[in-house]
């Protein structure tokens, strides 16, 4: 208070005088303007001693960066929370030292690597059945049906430790005819039947045997795999998986001892009926 009204009287004095007022010994190193505009200020007024106390702000000075004011100055307004307000780094804050207070950062998992059909080697379709007609023999010099019923199929299981599905789509078909003969085929094939032509049809599973004999027949279902967790979008998964189908095994022979000398009125389960 007393150092109030000492810079009161000072101002009156030069307002009313335009004289600056009697400087003391200790005001000796103030030039008239700062005492003009309350800058040297004595710290002792007649017989007791005044402390003046001044809190400057400076812009910009660096505060502790927790979330709390509005930029990186010291607000004043008590503690501020122990939230980083800029991205952390290394356990700190830019600008900073360590936290003061400890707490947890949570780390993004990395990234795992591409899926492959090693990965989802417990998922497993069903290859469906390889079918052929006549069925279990042919005729040496006409065509011999084969069709596959495999379709597309999802497995579920669990995938790096986490639920997830495997959509297995077929996309070839490779026979095997036990003759030497084999063939990639993009279609599963169908009955004759299903079709809609004649017994002993060529089609676009049709094979020929050229020899009487007993031949064994494999299929290898090739498909594509996809995986996603949980209902999440589904991801290609590099390359295709054989699968084999169940084995055929039929004898070829001449039309003479294949086929029956009755009509198929009088038997109807015999070949070609």
């Amino acid at each position: 208070m007393v150092g109030r009204i000492l810079l009161l009287v000072a101002a009156t004095f030069v307002v009313s005088t335009g004289m600056a007022p009697p400087v003391s010994a200790m005001q000796a190193s103030c030039t008239a303007t700062e005492f003009n505009i309350g800058l040297c200020v004595t710290p002792s007024v007649g017989d007791s001693d005044v402390t003046l106390g001044i809190d400057v702000k400076q812009p910009g000075t660096p505060q502790h960066p927790w979330v709390g004011g509005t930029d990186d100055t010291d607000t004043g307004t008590g503690p501020a929370p122990d939230v980083c307000a800029t991205p952390a780094s290394n356990n700190s804050c830019p600008g900073a030292g360590v936290f003061r207070d400890p707490f947890t950062i949570t780390m993004v998992p990395p990234a795992t690597q591409p899926i492959t059909l090693a990965d989802i080697a417990s998922f497993r379709p069903t290859t469906g059945i390889s079918g052929m007609e006549p069925n279990g023999w042919m005729i040496v010099g006409l065509d011999t049906n084969f069709y596959s019923t495999a379709t597309t199929q999802v497995v579920d299981g669990a995938l790096l430790g986490q639920p997830a599905s495997v959509r297995f789509t077929p996309v070839g078909w490779r026979w095997s005819y036990g003759d030497g003969a084999a063939a990639t085929l993009r279609t599963p094939g169908a009955p004759w039947a299903a079709l809609g032509v004649a017994e002993f049809s060529a089609t676009s599973g049709s094979h020929v045997y050229r020899a009487p004999g007993t031949y064994v027949i494999d299929l290898t279902v090739i498909y594509e795999a996809e995986y996603r967790f949980g209902a999440g979008g589904w991801t290609q998964i590099s390359g295709t998986l054989g699968l084999p189908s169940n084995r055929l095994t039929a004898t070829a022979g001449s039309a003479s001892t294949v086929l029956v000398e009755r009509e198929c009125t009088v038997n109807p389960h015999g070949p070609g009926c």
